[in-house]
This record gives C-alpha cells, sequence and structure tokens, in this order.
C-alpha cells in the first residue's frame, strides 16, 4: 500500500500563514487590553480601600505589629481576609530591609550618568583614532566601560525597585 503526501500550494501556505498571523495578533491585543482593564480594576480597588479610614487603621496595626488576632478584627472591620494581613506583613518587612538600597538610588543613578557620558567620549575617540595602536586601547578601555556601564544599569534598576517598594510602603503607612 502506497502512502500518498498531500502537498499544499504555495498560495494556501501564504494564506494560511498570514491567517495565523493575523488570529495571533488578535489573541495578543485581547490579552493586552484583558491584562490592562485587569490591572485598572485592581489599582482602582486598591485605592478605594486604602482611602477608607478602617484599611488605615489596619495598616497602622501592621506598622506598630499587633498580634495576629487583633489584626484579624481590624482585617474583617477593612473587608480584607487573612491573607492580605500576611500580604501586608510581608510588604512591611521587604520595605524595611530595602531601605538601605533605596537610600543609594541617587548616586547609582549618578553614577550611571557619569559612566554613560564616559562611554560616549570613548566612542568618540574610537572614531578619531589615527592609528591602530590607538584604536586598540580605546576600543579595550570601551569594552571595560561597557561592562561597567551594564552593571551600573542593573544597580539603578535594583535601586529604582527599592526605592518604589519603600515608597509604596509608607504611602500606605507600613512604615
Amino acid at each position: 500500500m502506497a502512502y500518498s503526501r498531500t502537498i499544499d500550494s504555495p498560495e494556501k501556505r501564504v494564506a494560511d500563514a498570514k491567517r495565523e498571523r493575523e488570529e495571533t495578533a488578535a489573541h495578543e491585543n485581547t490579552q493586552k487590553s484583558v491584562t490592562a482593564a485587569r490591572r485598572a480594576f485592581e489599582a482602582a480597588q486598591r485605592e478605594w480601600r486604602a482611602s477608607r479610614p478602617e484599611y488605615r487603621v489596619l495598616c497602622k496595626g501592621v506598622k506598630s505589629e499587633l498580634p495576629d488576632a487583633e489584626l484579624l478584627v481590624l482585617a474583617a472591620a477593612a473587608g480584607c481576609s487573612g491573607n492580605e494581613i500576611v500580604s501586608l506583613k510581608t510588604s512591611r518587612r521587604r520595605a524595611l530591609g530595602m531601605r538601605d538600597l533605596a537610600a543609594q538610588f541617587a548616586a547609582a543613578k549618578k553614577d550611571f550618568d557619569r559612566l554613560e557620558k564616559e562611554f560616549l567620549e570613548l566612542e568618540k575617540q574610537l572614531d578619531g583614532a589615527k592609528t591602530h595602536g590607538e584604536a586598540e586601547r580605546t576600543e579595550g578601555a570601551l569594552y571595560a566601560r561597557r561592562d561597567a556601564l551594564s552593571a551600573s544599569r542593573r544597580h539603578v534598576a535594583e535601586t529604582r525597585l527599592a526605592k518604589e517598594i519603600v515608597e509604596g510602603a509608607k504611602t500606605a503607612g507600613l512604615i
């Protein structure tokens, strides 16, 4: 028994690929809009809840490290669950641990800007290099600056995240 193989025409393959790309794009757009709507709803809910005096009292209770039984009573009054108490406690601990890192943000940003300026100056020097030896030295310095720049970029990102976490905890009244 012989097996037959169906070969699609090039036009059909192109049409199928186009249809698949369109379906994928439509799905991704739907996912983006659903995610955006969910984030907007959650942000509005957090904002509403934070505006309530019961929730502010709960945050003060977490800040003053009240016992869990008292926090549960405050959470019930604020319309929160026990899991949200754990989340608030975790946010407080995390923010307290990141205060030192958050304080380094301005210095890290300044250092990154300096390294970026040096990197751009070295690129200009490399473009204007007259001899092969000068170009090699400048290129070596450029590679070293690039490595330092990428490490500095990571440090700036870490300190920015820490700063945002600490500011969020301060806004919520957890520290």
